[in-house]
């Protein structure tokens, strides 16, 4: 069994490092048809070592952290392992596509680049889905029981988008990040809107934490480990290529996580609301 359990590490770990390859790149190929765009000056890893060597770690870290997720709660989705691979691969991708995005609402810096360097991060994210799918994953038989519940899915997906950029402007107004909510209003409102709607989407697709987890215990894992763990390796980003304060992101990555536990939270409990007054109906 350790046998076993060793050779799958070894093999995650290739794919893992195979991946950061990959999408470091991805990142080379785009920079050749789009100047590179720095809005500070460089970080002292990224001077000393260069951009693709400095990618290069980041990405093996950050694809570690991604796939321990992909890992552990991959039993949770049903269906089989190609299904996983793309779900996984597709709303975690896009996640990272999105927030590269936010790049140009905050610096004004060209549209067309940031999203051809999101793509090739959600082209990286992509691949190690489907590769580790064959090392870490298993076929789960569909659990065809289908609760009143799921009618409401759309509504309550839109709710926690609308409780996230709350969140969000609160803290836009607090000026405890860097933000053009007055400078770019609606670039900031779109960008905001449709994060809310992404994380909610990777919300709905691991809600079968709620069947043994209370709604404060679901909140927690999903907020700190699903979401806050790959959002917190997300915005590190930064700091591994520009001299930003290290302080700053992770504040600004943390202060996301605590409104997405309070959307997970009023969410999971509206949800239940919902069920047990269909329930009654019935």
């Amino acid at each position: 069994m350790k046998k076993i359990l060793d050779r799958k590490l070894v093999k995650c770990t290739l794919v893992v490092v195979f991946c950061a390859f990959v999408t470091t790149m991805f990142h080379g190929f785009v920079s050749m048809f789009f100047p590179v765009f720095i809005p500070v000056e460089t970080s002292f890893l990224a001077t000393k070592i260069g951009f693709p060597l400095t990618s290069f770690i980041y990405f093996i870290l950050a694809y570690s952290c991604i796939a321990f997720i992909f890992c552990k709660y991959q039993t949770i989705l049903n269906g089989s392992k190609i299904k996983k691979g793309l779900i996984f691969g597709v709303s975690f991708g896009l996640i990272w596509l999105w927030g590269v995005i936010e790049t140009s609402v905050l610096f004004g810096s060209s549209l067309v680049y940031e999203f051809c360097t999101g793509f090739a991060d959600f082209s990286g994210i992509l691949v190690l889905a489907l590769m580790l799918r064959r090392f870490c994953f298993s076929n789960n038989v569909p659990n065809n029981e289908k609760s009143n519940e799921n009618k409401f899915k759309i509504l309550l997906a839109i709710v926690f988008a609308v409780i996230f950029c709350i969140g969000r402007y609160a803290i836009y107004f607090s000026d405890l990040i860097v933000s053009t909510y007055q400078e770019r209003p609606y670039a900031t409102f779109i960008w905001t809107l449709v994060m809310g709607v992404l994380i909610a989407i990777i919300y709905f697709m691991l809600e079968d934490l709620s069947k043994t987890k209370s709604p404060i215990k679901k909140s927690f894992e999903f907020g700190i480990i699903i979401f806050g763990l790959n959002w917190l390796v997300f915005y590190e980003f930064i700091p591994f290529f520009l001299k930003v304060s290290v302080v700053e992101m992770f504040v600004r990555a943390i202060l996301d996580i605590i409104v997405v536990i309070l959307c997970c939270y009023v969410i999971d409990n509206l949800e239940k609301r919902i069920t047990k007054n269909s329930e009654k109906r019935n």
